[in-house]
């Protein structure tokens, strides 16, 4: 009896010490889990997947006070050679980019048969401009993109040193700097805007047509004006000529120092364009000073973000007591209103068009994968893609073909899904849709591997273990036609591919160095 009571003494102490363990080890995970919800710190290699955090702590925005504009410069000068179809445009690391499209005012001489004296007649082109920021700097530059060469000024003066990620709203004009802070351990979202600034509202046309009175039309409009500004008067602005315009003709052409005729003839029309290439002139010269970007912080520890196609608003995803919350805003972070929460915390959003958000589970080779749409006007949530090993998408701007890639036992495929018939087509080429960017509904421009080396994927990749060596192609969604573009003579990993809005130009970012290239569509 002494034996058994001494084993159930035993006995009752080990299952003691075992209760004792396991209340430890629950207590512990209890303590880890809350203090991980209150600090709420997220981890920055899911956040920013393409690039290690900096020892730079860029916590408030700053201004290089010294800065002054840098007088633009030629680089790249096309030549002859095919091959300068690919130009780099920088030689430095570069966070993202925005491609716009400007009307620049030139001037072409004229000869005046009657006087012989030649006029310079201003006229406006369409122009390709891409604007960017400076990683170690955060300083935007501007750089107007033609055949014959890339012209670079600087932007801004604001420094916002050291952007992981960057987003371009309101056409460039609010940019959404993103960045690790590690005093803090935190994702910062910084939203710097340019300042409202005057315009030039005359000067606007080229006038070419003589008036008699009478005469009505928008030119008409555009003169009256130009008389308005030239002589501070109040002559109503209604495109007609009538008595009133035409009686400050006289003092008009004594101010423009020609002939007082008060007649509206060619001698005033040439009078009038050459003054107004040189107001052009001075006010461009005026606006192209750099500037300080004014703005704020949003919400500590954003995961990530989209701008809307038109890039008037933004979504992103913060963390909450259940999960995530998705925002909608505008492009500045004024007007926040939610629209989505999840308990899954891991998303990867795309905003395709004013009804859907493509919302896709973050991709990992070991598990699977799901993409839906949100309608960030009414939260609806619908199913799209899914389950999918190693899912990565990338929506068409009508919102009906995904591109895929599927993470298979030693790489990916990619793949093509029509919505509306559920139908799938593999491609004949493999890459990941990241290195993709649609250049019509159809139609997609992208970085292809030349080779793809075993491993796990999209994981290696994100991660940095493994680069990849792109060509540059050409895919068609309808008929899965494919075309190697360039095979060019360096390693270009791409990352961040965009299109001008004329579709002339494909730009990206090099993953291997962060430099900022582009390559003309023939």
């Amino acid at each position: 009896m002494p034996g058994e009571n001494q084993y159930n003494i035993k006995k009752i102490v080990i299952v003691g010490l075992i209760i004792i363990v396991i209340a430890a080890v629950i207590g512990f995970l209890i303590i880890h889990k809350n203090n991980a919800a209150v600090s709420g710190e997220p981890n920055s290699k899911n956040v920013f997947p393409f690039g290690a955090t900096s020892p730079i702590s860029p916590s408030t925005a700053t201004t290089n006070t010294s800065s002054s504009g840098v007088a633009p410069i030629i680089i790249n000068p096309l030549t002859t050679s095919s091959s300068e179809q690919l130009r780099q445009i920088t030689s430095y690391p570069v966070t993202g980019f925005f491609a716009s499209i400007i009307n620049k005012t030139i001037e072409t001489p004229k000869l005046n048969e009657r006087t012989g004296q030649t006029v310079l007649i201003p006229s406006t082109i369409p122009v390709d401009m891409i604007r960017w920021n400076t990683k170690q700097t955060g300083i935007l530059m501007d750089a107007e993109v033609d055949q014959d060469a890339i012209t670079e000024t600087q932007t801004t003066e604001t420094q916002i040193p050291d952007a992981q990620e960057i987003w371009f709203g309101n056409s460039g004009k609010a940019i959404t700097y993103r960045y690790f802070n590690p005093a803090d351990r935190s994702i910062e979202s910084y939203v710097g805007v340019f300042p409202q600034t005057g315009t030039l509202n005359y000067c606007g046309t080229t006038f070419s047509t003589v008036f008699k009175r009478g005469a009505h039309g928008n030119e008409v409009k555009e003169l009256q004006k130009y008389i308005n500004a030239k002589l501070q008067i109040g002559l109503m602005v209604d495109g007609s000529f009538g008595s009133g315009t035409l009686k400050s003709l006289k003092q008009l052409q004594n101010v423009l120092n020609i002939p007082q005729t008060g007649v509206y003839d060619q001698a005033t029309i040439d009078a009038i364009n050459a003054d107004c290439a040189s107001i052009q002139a001075a006010f461009s010269a005026r606006s192209s000073q750099p500037i300080v970007l004014k703005g704020s912080l949003l919400e500590a520890n954003i995961l990530r973000g989209t701008l809307s196609p038109d890039g008037t608003q933004m979504f992103f995803l913060e963390p909450s007591s259940s999960g995530v919350v998705g925002i909608v805003a505008n492009s500045d972070g004024t007007n926040q209103k939610q629209i989505f929460q999840s308990p899954l915390t891991e998303w990867m959003p795309q905003w395709v068009n004013k009804t859907t958000i493509a919302m896709t589970t973050l991709a990992s080779t070991n598990a699977d994968g799901y993409m839906y749409f949100l309608d960030p006007t009414t939260g609806n949530f619908t199913k799209i893609l899914g389950p999918i090993q190693g899912l990565t998408t990338l929506t068409s701007p009508d919102a009906e073909t995904v591109l895929y890639s599927q993470s298979t036992d030693d790489g990916f495929v990619t793949k093509t899904y029509a919505i509306a018939t559920g139908t799938t087509q593999t491609l004949s080429v493999a890459t990941l849709p990241a290195k993709c960017v649609w250049e019509t509904q159809s139609s997609l421009m992208c970085g292809v591997p030349e080779s793809i080396p075993t491993g796990q994927y999209p994981d290696n990749w994100y991660e940095g273990s493994v680069s990849f060596g792109d060509d540059i192609w050409s895919i068609d969604t309808i008929t899965g036609s494919t075309s190697n573009l360039l095979s060019p003579n360096q390693q270009f990993d791409i990352i961040n591919p965009g299109m001008s809005p004329d579709d002339q130009y494909f730009y990206f970012i090099n993953k291997i160095d962060g430099t900022l290239w582009s390559y003309r569509l023939e």
